[in-house]
């Protein structure tokens, strides 16, 4: 099971995991996962166009704390053990594309950063006010 993108319906009190790279169904890998979840940095740390080395991606089903709604939890593990955590639709729908572009035909995930790929935070104003966050690969 090295390495397969977990899809996962477990209904745990921290929401319902969609998406975990982080390979096996270990003590080891659950601790990680865990760790990651209970342990991370805002993503607005990184700040923008700041390159970082990402490993694993997890993403769980979330309740934005000021409104109520729904959203994604999305944490982005990285090579050196950082790990950061964000609400951004756009930073979850860039984890969605680019878990689906490093996983290949038999569900095998492989960490951008093995594949010389690093990520930055991208953002861009909207007509409307809003603004849209984005992760974009850049090479290494």
């Amino acid at each position: 099971m090295a390495n397969e993108i977990m899809v996962q319906n477990n209904n745990i009190a921290l929401g319902t995991i969609l998406i975990n790279t982080i390979s096996g169904d270990d003590i080891e890998a659950r601790v990680e996962a865990g760790n990651a979840m209970t342990d991370a940095d805002s993503l607005r740390d990184v700040g923008l166009d700041t390159p970082i080395s990402v490993r694993n991606f997890i993403t769980r089903a979330g309740v934005r704390s000021r409104t109520g709604e729904a959203c994604i939890d999305v944490f982005i593990i990285c090579d050196d053990g950082h790990v950061y955590y964000t609400q951004s639709s756009g930073i979850a729908n860039s984890v969605l594309i680019y878990v689906a572009a490093f996983t290949d035909a038999n569900g095998n995930f492989t960490a951008p950063c093995d594949k010389g790929y690093n990520f930055v935070v991208k953002e861009k104003q909207l007509a409307n006010g809003n603004t849209l966050k984005s992760l974009v690969a850049v090479k290494a």
